[in-house]
């Protein structure tokens, strides 16, 4: 379902969901949100979330050390 969203925000909830795993690997997680993305977006926030749920679970999963960042840029405005 189309919905207007707020970026960050979806992302912040995203990556806290999976800082306490990150912890108890000894991981750091953190996002690195490019400046140019739009801070709101129309467009299906629960299947993104879903597609970063997926990323971030596999990230931490088959980390064994150091860090996982979250990058997320705008690749156009389309």
């Amino acid at each position: 379902e189309l919905s207007e969203f707020c970026v960050p925000t979806l992302v912040q909830e995203v990556v806290q969901g999976y800082a306490a795993a990150a912890q108890s690997k000894g991981l750091q997680l953190y996002a690195c949100l490019d400046p140019h993305l739009p801070q709101r977006l129309i467009g299906d926030a629960s299947r993104v979330r879903q597609i970063l749920n997926n990323l971030l679970s596999n990230a931490v999963k088959f980390t064994d050390s150091g860090r996982v960042v979250l990058r997320v840029k705008a690749l156009s405005r389309e």
